[in-house]
């Protein structure tokens, strides 16, 4: 197959510059947050103080390392670096914000305020926003929180059981 083999063997040049295309889908993404400028400006200001996100703005500066030396707490961010990108101050896997340490209790709080069942609170978070071990801690609050505890389906339905009925050799 000589056009098979042609292609295998060129040389494709770097550019070296950013993707216009790619800028202008974080672009879009950055302008499209559902937030008000207020909030936007919250979460600027807090990631600015968060020790943890500030560690991954110096990875971003720097590269990242090409072992897994890094901290405990960088680990999960280690395991999707390459979905992740920092535009005005913030720093996002995909599309999702990822939230600051000091945000993340507020966030829980609006995701749970219809008190949403486990399920769909985690849904509607993994939408917008993301921190490692977003999970657990819906699933924490949720357990914990005393209107959801009230209004849970008090008699659950048993489970189907099987019935050992014995033929009678008389009655076939």
């Amino acid at each position: 197959m000589y056009l098979a083999d042609t292609l295998s063997r060129a040389n494709m040049k770097e550019t070296g510059g950013d993707d216009p295309e790619m800028l202008n889908v974080v672009h879009s993404v950055s302008k499209l947050l559902p937030m008000s400028e207020s909030r936007f400006k919250q979460f600027q200001k807090a990631t600015e103080e968060d020790k943890e996100l500030q560690m991954l703005f110096e990875y971003f500066k720097k590269g990242w390392p090409e072992k897994v030396v890094v901290q405990k707490n960088l680990l999960p961010y280690y395991k999707v670096k390459n979905d992740l990108y920092c535009i005005d101050g913030l720093i996002f896997l995909n599309d999702k914000i990822i939230v600051p340490t000091i945000l993340r209790q507020d966030m829980l709080m609006l995701i749970h305020e219809a008190h949403l069942r486990i399920t769909k609170c985690k849904s509607r978070a993994r939408e917008l926003m993301y921190w490692p071990g977003i999970s657990r801690d819906i699933e924490d609050l949720i357990n914990k929180c005393s209107i959801c505890e009230k209004f849970q389906k008090s008699q659950t339905k048993e489970p189907l059981r099987t019935m050992n009925y014995q033929v009678d050799p008389l009655r076939g």
